[in-house]
């Protein structure tokens, strides 16, 4: 943004409530600044030429190649998908109090289980649709390739 006019305004103030008398001087005065700017074309034009944004990944595993390490970071978000699944309540996980650690070890082995299940029906479905190129209604209706399992 580049500034065209500033112009700065005092405004009096009077600690009385209602309308001043014509004599009364002001107790103090408030003051406020009236900016016009214009943008700056040619930094909006660089910001819209630019095709994306930058972020850093790191990792300490140098076997990897960029595009390697990006496809296993994007890939995080369908184990986190299948974490809040686990957490939702249609899973009943919450409904479960347990003290001992070996049911508690137990209670996870099989929501692991069930999650690596609750993957493969999703994996074989979506493979299905794709090879017989087919579609299925989704929750809103609209016909997709890659349904949820749920």
């Amino acid at each position: 943004m580049t500034i065209t006019n500033a112009k700065l305004i005092s405004k009096p103030k009077y600690k009385t409530k209602g309308r001043p008398k014509s004599d009364a001087k002001p107790d103090y005065y408030e003051y406020c600044w009236v900016i016009e700017t214009k943008p700056n074309e040619e930094y909006i034009e660089q910001k819209q030429n630019q095709k994306s944004g930058l972020f850093i990944l790191a990792t300490n595993d140098m076997t990897l190649s960029e595009k390697e390490l990006l496809d296993e970071y994007k890939s995080q978000q369908r184990v986190e998908r299948g974490f809040r699944f686990l957490k939702s309540p249609e899973f009943l996980s919450d409904a479960m109090f347990l003290k001992n650690p070996r049911r508690i070890e137990a209670m996870l082995m099989t929501m692991t289980l069930s999650l690596l299940v609750y993957a493969a029906l999703e994996y074989r479905i979506r493979g299905e649709l794709k090879n017989k190129n087919k579609t299925f209604p989704n929750q809103l209706g609209k016909p997709v390739q890659n349904p949820t399992a749920r």
